[in-house]
């Protein structure tokens, strides 16, 4: 199996102590909060990569191009 190599960008995380009174539930919702949006960004990228692959290398005739307009998934990645 080859190695897949994807670069995101993390999105910027910015507390307002003023804002946001710092203990243990909301650490954990930044957390949350910030895993999430990665895991988003991951996620469609590695979708955008085998899709790419897929359209390029598979066998003419064994798949159907339902083109590139845009669908939604249920996922666990919300």
């Amino acid at each position: 199996m080859e190695n897949l190599e994807v670069t995101i960008q993390l999105p910027n995380l910015k507390l307002n102590r003023l804002k946001i009174k710092i203990n243990l539930y909301n650490l954990e919702k930044i957390i949350f909060d910030l895993t999430r949006k990665i895991g988003q960004k991951l996620l469609k990228k590695l979708l955008q990569i085998i899709d790419d692959r897929l359209m390029t290398e598979s066998e003419r005739g064994s798949l159907y191009n339902q083109g590139k307009r845009l669908r939604y998934m249920m996922t666990t990645v919300p």
